[in-house]
């Protein structure tokens, strides 16, 4: 970008040595802007080019300077404030990690006294009826043709 911008400065400050042209593309209908006469049959303007003065140049010259050195403060100002965001970034992703492994110890306690819980309680017995003493009981209205369809 600076060499651009010094590029820049080099072209201004020399006094302009062509003539410069304006043509309208008939089709399009774009300005063109270049160093040549316009070809073919699109409208050609003649641009006068003014010839700056030492001081003039100067001035653009200073102008630019100032330019640069508010847009190089601008870039160190966005350096310092990605560099800021970052950190804080970093800082709260430390805070909840630090967070996470304090409550690790809690959730486990808290696991163990779930599982004593479940030990400590009497087991759970149900008593399924085997399958051919399922076919002998009476279905709830009589009919043992219904009960016997629905085990099979």
């Amino acid at each position: 970008m600076k060499a651009i911008l010094i590029i820049s400065l080099v072209a201004l400050s020399f006094p302009a040595q062509a003539d410069l042209f304006k043509c309208t593309d008939p089709q399009t209908k774009r300005p063109l802007y270049q160093t040549e006469p316009c070809a073919g049959a699109a409208v050609e303007q003649r641009l006068e080019v003014e010839r700056r003065s030492a001081e003039e140049e100067a001035a653009a010259a200073e102008r630019l300077r100032v330019w640069q050195a508010r847009l190089a403060e601008e870039e160190a100002l966005k350096a310092e404030i990605a560099k800021e965001q970052w950190e804080a970034q970093l800082k709260a992703a430390e805070v909840e990690a630090a967070r996470r492994n304090a409550a690790a110890p809690n959730e486990r306690v808290r696991a163990q006294h779930r599982q004593a819980d479940e030990m400590s309680r009497p087991p759970l017995v149900v008593t399924v009826p085997a399958p051919d003493a399922m076919q002998q009981l009476p279905s709830m209205n009589g009919d043992r043709r219904n009960t016997d369809r629905t085990l099979r």
